[in-house]
């Protein structure tokens, strides 16, 4: 049996939504015949803990690193003020503010290599920061890499200082060059780099994001809403959630088409509280905050549709929580920009309904739509495709790419 260590700056007890996508290649790459090792940090590093995730019996190599969460917790007057310089550290870091973990995560594969053989090393970012760890590991100990992008690096636009995006240009290249094998979550994240740094096409591929079939079990409707209900899982905050949305929602409130009676919008996940102060939408938001991931799911479960939402800046990614939806089987409304790499699978298995994020009226229009049940809203679902999404398939994808490509 080969062992593949996975370097991932999220993973359980993270409450993140990039951890559970390395947990359940754990979970599963074992039917073919790979022993899964992660390395990571300490969770206590972590932003957000849900204890109810667990290892599961894998074996997780931790470490410390200095971050200003470390300290910011401490009533020591020393340790504040440390909280407060790595902070301001944190926002000029390169490639992000994990970069201080570098040498803890090398150290700690020194360790790990003399006591086990390392077949292949699994970078996978968002934190790019693990892309360097597995750059220098290949390195040091000539063992071969692959890199997962979850989201753009480099191509990034939205988040990247246009002075050090040179920088961020160079070392990304540098990496895709490096890599044996590169992973992207999409097929427009794939074509976007392929064509931007003449990455060679057949070493890249493509395993989407996916949900588990177990993570459901158990779970079943209660009762009939009253109301009708829409649920959102993620992260909800001005930019991401659209000043369109919102302001559609105000508007419908005060044409009468929705009020507190009949309509619920249910967040869950980080949010920015100042999304109450718009009027009167403190009526129709229901802010739960980040909940353990088997009760976000039975609020999905138990509400009468799914909201989606695909920044402008994210058209090319698709969303992990998306699968989970599917799985669900609660028709999706889909806010995102015309084109987008997530509308593809919306139409694809027939889940739902699409509105240009960008467009007031469009989301006015889906979202009673939705309310008045009208047959129009929803294609027919292809219960079929929904099956190659689940993390058994994606696993075994990620087997069969480890098992052809250049390795060497």
């Amino acid at each position: 049996m080969k062992t593949i260590l996975f370097i991932a700056l999220d993973y359980y007890p993270s409450a993140a939504v990039s951890a559970k996508r390395i947990a359940k290649f754990c979970k599963y790459i074992r039917n073919s015949g790979y022993e899964p090792l992660v390395l990571t940090v300490h969770s206590h590093l972590y932003d957000h803990v849900d204890s109810s995730l667990t290892s599961n019996g894998f074996t997780v190599y931790r470490t410390n690193t200095l971050r200003s969460i470390r300290f910011s917790h401490s009533k020591h007057v020393a340790k504040k003020l440390l909280a407060v310089l790595f902070k301001g550290f944190e926002k000029f870091a390169f490639p992000d503010p994990y970069i201080l973990w570098l040498p803890y995560a090398l150290s700690q594969y020194k360790k790990i290599q003399q006591n086990q053989s390392i077949d292949i090393i699994y970078a996978t970012g968002p934190w790019f920061t693990a892309f360097l760890v597995g750059y220098f590991i290949k390195r040091l100990y000539g063992v071969p890499l692959v890199i997962e992008y979850r989201d753009q690096w480099s191509l990034n636009y939205a988040y990247r200082s246009k002075k050090l995006l040179f920088l961020h240009r160079c070392v990304d290249a540098r990496l895709l060059k490096a890599a044996n094998c590169i992973v992207f979550t999409s097929p427009d994240m794939q074509r976007e780099y392929t064509e931007k740094f003449s990455v060679n096409l057949s070493k890249t591929v493509v395993i989407p994001n996916s949900y588990d079939p177990d993570d459901f079990s158990g779970i079943t409707v209660e009762h009939k809403n009253k109301k009708f209900v829409f649920a959102y899982a993620g992260s909800f905050y001005a930019p991401r959630s659209a000043d369109y949305l919102l302001n559609a929602l105000v508007e419908l409130q005060r044409e009468a088409k929705i009020h507190a009676a009949n309509f619920k919008l249910l967040v869950m996940g980080f949010y920015d509280e100042r999304l109450l102060s718009m009027d009167g939408l403190d009526k129709l938001i229901d802010l739960k905050g980040i909940l353990p991931h088997a009760d976000t799911l039975k609020h999905l479960v138990q509400s009468d549709a799914l909201l989606l939402i695909v920044a402008n800046e994210h058209r090319a990614n698709i969303p992990a929580k998306l699968f989970e939806y599917l799985a669900i089987g609660r028709p999706v409304l889909l806010l995102c920009p015309p084109g987008a790499a997530a509308e593809k699978i919306v139409a694809e298995i027939g889940s739902g309904a699409i509105a240009n994020i960008n467009d007031i009226n469009d989301i006015k229009h889906k979202i009673q739509l939705f309310i008045n049940h009208r047959a129009d809203a929803i294609t027919p679902r292809q219960f079929d495709k929904i099956n190659s999404y689940s993390s058994v398939s994606t696993t075994k994808k990620l087997a069969d790419m480890l098992a052809t490509v250049d390795l060497v």
